[in-house]
């Protein structure tokens, strides 16, 4: 793997906390919204994932 397993666990939780990073600075501006909302539908989506794949994998 590219990255080490350390990162690769926290990818979900950074891209959350980068989402209230960008609202943090830019504040409530249309383009720090839509990237804040991005970046939380990312760490959703790779946390829906990983969760997915980890239980197909212990189930077969």
């Amino acid at each position: 793997m590219w990255i080490s397993e350390y990162w690769y666990e926290k990818l979900p939780a950074l891209y959350f906390a980068w989402a209230l990073l960008t609202l943090s600075l830019l504040g409530r501006e249309r383009p720090a919204q839509m990237s804040a909302f991005l970046l939380v539908a990312a760490a959703l989506l790779v946390r829906s994932w990983r969760r997915n794949h980890r239980s197909w994998t212990t189930q077969a």
